[in-house]
């Protein structure tokens, strides 16, 4: 599979797709850092405490993690699948390959942007962003 270039106009009509997908992925990604300390502060427990409800409580933390895990990869893949580059989940910060004058770039979004107003060097990241 060859890889996808995006132009400016092709990023731009993705958007509000992105949007709606970070709405739904930022709150699962927070969930699942909750889940993540629940399930620690479990372990600890077992530890000192290896009570069946100790146990229980373990197995009911790990299967919400793999389920609310599972919701995430969901919504990666489908942003994944279109050739845009997740680059931060809590900032909802995507990379849109394409190319300038001749080289590869990302042009950059970052949620809560109109449009796609930045680019930066494939080697620079978000500091790097320069206005289009």
């Amino acid at each position: 599979m060859s890889k996808q270039y995006f132009s400016i106009k092709e990023a731009n009509e993705l958007t509000s797709f992105l949007e709606e997908t970070f709405r739904n992925l930022i709150p699962l990604n927070q969930k699942c850092q909750d889940l993540d300390s629940q399930i620690s502060s479990t372990n600890n427990k077992l530890g000192s405490n290896g009570s069946n409800t100790v146990h229980q409580t373990l197995t009911t933390l790990t299967s919400e993690r793999n389920k609310t895990s599972g919701l995430m990869e969901e919504h990666l893949n489908s942003i994944n699948q279109k050739g845009i580059l997740v680059k931060n989940i809590e900032q909802g910060l995507v990379d849109f390959p394409s190319i300038k004058d001749g080289r590869e770039i990302y042009l950059c979004w970052n949620m809560g942007e109109e449009s796609i107003d930045y680019w930066h060097e494939i080697d620079s990241g978000y500091s790097g962003r320069q206005p289009i």
